[in-house]
């Protein structure tokens, strides 16, 4: 699929609605891989080698016309039917840890992401394969998670900076998408240009 890029995806008031909602979930600070991925927490936690918290599926705390609009987008981005899988929350910022986003796949049944920067006081460019991306708050970056290798310059966050990211995912209705095959360990060949190109950038 092409890359895309969409701008101005909500109002202030709807941005506000999802930040409330988001300031309502009790999330646990302590990093245990376990505890952040096992299904029945849904993902929710500290991820603190990534220096973040996330929220696992949101989807349930948001108005059903906030989920329609990315819907939306999902549908229009793509010419075949497609489903949102859920929706994640999630906080970069140096109190969680060093933030840091090395060049990876994702691995899962999804086809596509839209990676929306809800809001941030920083500036974290977004890398796909060798070329980068600079977000502004209410707008996103759709691709393909599992095809394009996708990571975050070298960035040292100073106090109090942040970047706050919805990703939603969505799938082929017509037939699930498995990429579990796709390498995941960050010291495969696959990754060593862009590790390097990644490195290299000022």
């Amino acid at each position: 699929m092409m890359i895309q890029i969409v701008e101005d995806i909500f109002s202030s008031d709807q941005l506000e609605i999802i930040n409330k909602a988001i300031e309502g979930v009790s999330i646990p600070t302590t990093d245990e891989e376990q505890y952040i991925t096992s299904a029945e927490n849904n993902g929710t936690g500290l991820a603190e080698e990534l220096g973040r918290i996330q929220i696992g599926n949101i989807s349930d705390l948001l108005p059903q016309k906030i989920i329609d609009t990315l819907d939306s987008i999902g549908k229009s981005a793509v010419e075949y039917p497609v489903q949102m899988d859920h929706i994640l929350y999630t906080e970069y910022n140096k109190k969680y840890g060093k933030p840091n986003l090395p060049p990876h796949f994702d691995g899962d049944t999804n086809d596509f992401i839209i990676n929306m920067q809800l809001s941030s006081n920083t500036s974290w460019d977004l890398g796909l394969n060798f070329n980068t991306y600079t977000l502004k708050d209410n707008s996103a970056l759709i691709f393909n998670g599992n095809t394009e290798i996708h990571w975050r310059k070298h960035k040292e966050f100073q106090d109090g900076e942040y970047v706050k990211m919805l990703f939603i995912r969505f799938y082929n209705l017509e037939k699930r998408s498995d990429y579990s095959h796709v390498p995941m360990n960050q010291a495969h060949d696959i990754f060593k240009d862009v590790r390097l190109f990644r490195d290299n950038l000022q």
